[in-house]
């Protein structure tokens, strides 16, 4: 029984500091986001630098397929489509 005990509060410790992780990335990629749309591009490499090699894997797969520029040509397109 002890054994259980010991398991079962190491399973919850463990699902709160990886809740934890989860909410700071969350927030470090929301900031870096503020950051790319303000153009502080400092402050983008700042955040960058900063994210677990995992989490930088997928940030630079991410921006390789140039979503901000996918984006503008939507609005772009929406734009001129409303116009006719």
């Amino acid at each position: 029984m002890n054994e259980f005990n010991a398991l079962e509060r190491r399973a919850g410790l463990l699902t709160m500091q990886g809740t934890q992780y989860a909410t700071i990335h969350t927030a470090m990629f929301m900031q870096l986001l503020a950051a790319q749309q303000a153009g502080n591009e400092k402050l983008v490499n700042f955040y960058v630098e900063r994210f677990p090699p995992d989490m930088r894997k997928a940030y630079y797969a991410w921006m390789a397929q140039k979503p901000f520029e996918i984006q503008t040509r939507i609005r772009t397109l929406s734009s001129q489509s409303s116009m006719k």
